[in-house]
């Protein structure tokens, strides 16, 4: 199937729809006033970090920060940096046993709107970090399927940070002398629930290392209990053997980042905002009706799920317009307006 150019905020195999809804989406998108402008360039730099916070984003912001001003820990507002949540989801088309497209999506965190997607044929695609552009300050958010060595090069090599959920296997750590790194013995030096961090080190595909951190907390009996319970029945499913270092792991929450000026708690804090990108999709799947294709056929399936995508956007920008309406034409707190008669 052709892939098009792609465009400011849409990227997929479509033709003249996903263009068209492309650039509908855009003029929704972007507000009638500067306040509310989006910093859109065409090509692969999609979404400058001019998008302002929205209503949500200000009363998610204040919400982190009341919580941070209680237990320490990090407000987005005090990041001072764009903070995104990258994740991807599976469509079935109708008889199918496992999902035929995947929707590749971006959250800014700081208004909860996305400022990415891409829409691509399961056999075609895989979720990395590489598929998102990347400015310089973005600090991206991913689980354990985007810690790679290349997609976390493409986010440093685009001037950002990475958050990611530690994938041994895939993300190999060392220490300052090159070697592997023995997560039992470092995990085992924990205390109680407090968090810890260790200088490691990664290897990119050309050979060159990448200091970062990896923070270990150790979780909760309950989460520990059904972690170990998800392993043994995956390994019962695909008929493997679970690893004793595999069960031991399972009792400690691990990240790896390349951020270097915030405490682990801070990391913590800020990874836990993941899950939003999370609520995303359920809603799609719930209310706009995401979750099954009622076509077959690619392209007939390709212009319904763009479809459902632009209504999706089309709420977002809808949403935010209502938070910040004001029947008198400005909100109370903001300084003094040019009123009527002046």
């Amino acid at each position: 199937m052709r892939r098009d150019a792609p465009s400011p905020l849409y990227q997929g195999p479509g033709d003249g729809l996903a263009n068209s809804l492309a650039a509908l989406s855009e003029r929704l998108l972007v507000g009638r006033d500067g306040g509310a402008r989006a910093n859109i360039r065409t090509g692969n730099d999609q979404f400058g970090g001019g998008v302002q916070a929205s209503a949500r984003g200000r009363a998610l912001a204040a919400m982190v920060g009341a919580a941070g001003a209680r237990d320490g820990s990090v407000a987005l507002g005090a990041v001072g940096r764009r903070v995104r949540a990258v994740d991807a989801t599976t469509v079935c088309e109708p008889g199918s046993t496992g999902g035929d497209w995947r929707v590749h999506y971006a959250v800014n965190l700081a208004d909860l709107q996305c400022d990415f997607f891409q829409l691509t044929e399961l056999r075609q695609s895989g979720e990395t970090f590489r598929r998102v552009p990347v400015n310089q300050g973005d600090i991206m958010l991913g689980d354990r399927v985007y810690a790679a060595p290349p997609g976390v090069a493409h986010v440093l090599e685009g001037g950002g940070d990475v958050i990611v959920r530690l994938n041994r296997m895939a993300l190999p750590l060392f220490d300052s002398h090159h070697r592997r790194v023995d997560l039992a013995a470092q995990t085992r030096t924990l205390k109680g629930h407090s968090p810890a961090e260790f200088s490691s080190w990664i290897k990119d595909s050309r050979g060159g290392w990448t200091a970062g951190r990896m923070v270990v907390l150790r979780q909760s009996a309950e989460v520990t209990r059904w972690t170990r319970e998800r392993m043994l029945r995956r390994a019962r499913r695909d008929q493997e053997p679970v690893s004793p270092l595999s069960l031991e792991l399972a009792e400690y929450f691990i990240l790896w980042t390349s951020l270097k000026q915030l405490r682990a708690a801070e990391i913590l804090e800020l990874y836990r905002l993941r899950w939003q990108i999370e609520l995303v999709f359920k809603r799609m799947k719930s209310i706009l009706g995401l979750s099954h294709l009622p076509k077959k056929d690619p392209l007939s399936a390709q212009a319904w799920l763009e479809g459902k995508l632009f209504v999706g956007l089309l709420i977002e920008r809808m949403v935010d317009a209502a938070a910040s309406f004001f029947p008198w034409g400005y909100p109370l707190a903001t300084t003094s307006q040019p009123m009527a008669g002046n």
